[in-house]
């Protein structure tokens, strides 16, 4: 199977000012074309992890994944409210953290000083 070149002037480090204006030139007219309602919007599919957590607070089925949120015990000897990068269970208009228990003694000594600034 043959690959596709990549068109995407932003992808390319030595793309010239007319490639990008050109592009700019054509982006600005399928938004115009898509305003007066010339052209359908094409939906697809993009892979992206959002949309499967957007859907799991709807309501719309759920998801364990690991993100950013305040430490409500999962991580039992850092403190409540560190920040943590923890996994988390997405439901309808909920984010749970998954306990994950105490952080090894040499890891924590680590952590502890980043936790605390």
């Amino acid at each position: 199977m043959e690959e596709k070149a990549d068109k995407n002037w932003m992808n390319n480090h030595f793309a010239s000012a007319e490639m990008v204006k050109m592009d700019l030139q054509e982006r600005l007219n399928k938004s115009r074309r898509l305003a007066a309602e010339e052209e359908e919007v094409a939906l697809e599919k993009t892979g992206e992890e959002g949309v499967l957590l957007m859907k799991a607070l709807l309501g719309l089925g759920d998801l364990v994944t690991n993100v950013n949120i305040p430490n409500q015990g999962q991580i039992g000897n850092l403190p409540v409210g560190a920040a943590v990068e923890t996994n988390a269970w997405f439901g309808r208009n909920q984010v749970c953290p998954v306990f994950a228990g105490n952080l090894p003694d040499d890891i924590l000594h680590l952590v502890t000083r980043h936790v605390a600034n």
